[in-house]
């Protein structure tokens, strides 16, 4: 019989009173055992009712904080702080990002199977939320690039022991996930899940432009350390 791994999903929310209550009643429909996995929330700074609609979904599997420092690296340390001491995998998870009731299950088959013992860190398929041709078709190319580059976005999973010994980079504005990929790998293996179970909003493809977000993302990716703290990020909400 399979093991039942114990899952912390941590979930960094700024200005997300939009997409964070969707997010959670997805989350309580998981068709895993409760007491196999937990939800926590950190509030980010927000300006709108982010805090006060994450609170009303408080209950023994979720866990509502709010971070006194703003920052999306900030959120996802202090989450993992937080998580219980029998949590197996951490998996951090944009507020605009769904999880369907199978995907946990689908997770830990995955991550019983002997090749993937090694793994620490890795990544799975994300679907658009939004069902447009032009959204199906841009995760669809953007799917295979990062599996080809281990590339996380939006839901990066991390084993917990590792993640004790890396920690995301508090000082960075943007490509926080990708840094932290660098340091994992020097303690195991990157999975790729290929499923059908996880969405997230293309708001910030829409808004700013597929062609232009990839380019600048990209462009992110090979600048240095120290440029990466200097640069804002641009939030789009």
């Amino acid at each position: 019989m399979k093991e039942r791994l114990f899952f912390s999903i941590v979930i960094p929310a700024r200005n997300e009173e939009k997409y964070l209550p969707k997010t959670l009643r997805y989350l309580r429909k998981m068709n895993y055992p409760k007491s196999n996995y937990e939800i926590i929330v950190v509030e980010n700074g927000s300006t709108d009712r982010t805090y006060q609609i994450a609170s009303k979904f408080r209950s023994k599997t979720t866990k509502v904080f709010a971070s006194k420092k703003a920052g999306v690296s900030i959120a996802r340390n202090f989450g993992a702080a937080k998580a219980s001491r029998r949590s197996d995998w951490l998996i951090f998870l944009d507020a605009d990002t769904i999880l369907k009731p199978k995907f946990l299950n689908e997770l830990n088959s995955f991550l019983n199977k002997p090749k993937n013992h090694e793994a620490v860190t890795g990544a799975t398929t994300i679907l658009p939320l939004e069902k447009n041709l032009k959204s199906k078709l841009w995760l669809g190319f953007y799917n295979i690039f990062r599996e080809l580059f281990n590339i996380p976005f939006t839901v990066q999973i991390v084993k917990t022991s590792a993640f004790r010994r890396a920690k995301y980079d508090v000082q960075l504005k943007f490509s926080e996930d990708m840094e932290i990929i660098k340091q994992l790998l020097k303690f195991g293996d990157f999975f790729f899940l290929k499923t059908d179970q996880a969405e997230t909003s293309t708001r910030r493809f829409e808004k700013a432009g597929y062609a232009r977000t990839m380019f600048k993302w990209a462009c992110g990716t090979l600048t240095p350390k120290y440029f990466k703290r200097r640069k804002p990020y641009e939030v789009i909400r």
